[in-house]
């Protein structure tokens, strides 16, 4: 636990369930953009090519949107740890001035 009481491996846990999520959304899209809509009656291909195509670019949009939150955690975590590092210094220091320890 960090000195704000924030706990790491939780954010760590966080960031890289954000990052699986973007990880698949990636993959929907990709599978989705990569679908023949060729089985389809001719009368309907055109409408189900343009919601693949679609819904292709959600998922893409989401992949985007769960990468910026897994990093947006990631990178919060490592300010939060610089940030104790800094404090446990200064808390170290402190120390060393009220004397020797017992």
């Amino acid at each position: 636990m960090s000195v704000t009481g924030i706990e790491y491996n939780q954010m760590r846990s966080a960031s890289t369930g954000w990052g699986e999520q973007a990880d698949e959304m990636e993959k929907t899209s990709k599978e989705l953009a990569g679908l023949s809509v060729s089985g389809l009656a001719p009368s309907v291909q055109h409408v189900a090519s343009s919601f693949m195509e679609a819904w292709s670019g959600y998922a893409h949009e989401s992949a985007d949107i769960a990468s910026g939150f897994a990093d947006a955690i990631s990178t919060t975590a490592d300010h939060i740890n610089d940030a104790d590092q800094v404090s446990k210094s200064w808390l170290d220091r402190l120390d060393g001035h009220l004397g020797p320890t017992r």
